[in-house]
């Protein structure tokens, strides 16, 4: 998605902006207690409506490695 490529349906009609899904502060994310607002970038295909979001915000990634159980 973020070289402009639908990973769903290969189209070339992706769409990018910043808390495009998730509202105007971003995505809510969980560090075990309480969660916080987290900025993210989202890519939305216009073809098929398949979209991604990707966590922008330095501090929320550093809780996520620290807080949340490696897969």
């Amino acid at each position: 998605m973020k070289d402009g490529k639908c990973v769903k349906c290969g189209s070339n009609t992706v769409h990018t902006m910043e808390n495009g899904v998730g509202g105007l502060y971003g995505q809510d994310v969980f560090d075990g207690r309480s969660s916080e607002k987290g900025k993210v970038v989202t890519y939305a295909c216009v073809t098929c409506g398949y979209f991604e979001n990707y966590i922008i915000d330095p501090k929320k990634i550093k809780t996520i490695s620290e807080k949340w159980k490696k897969v």
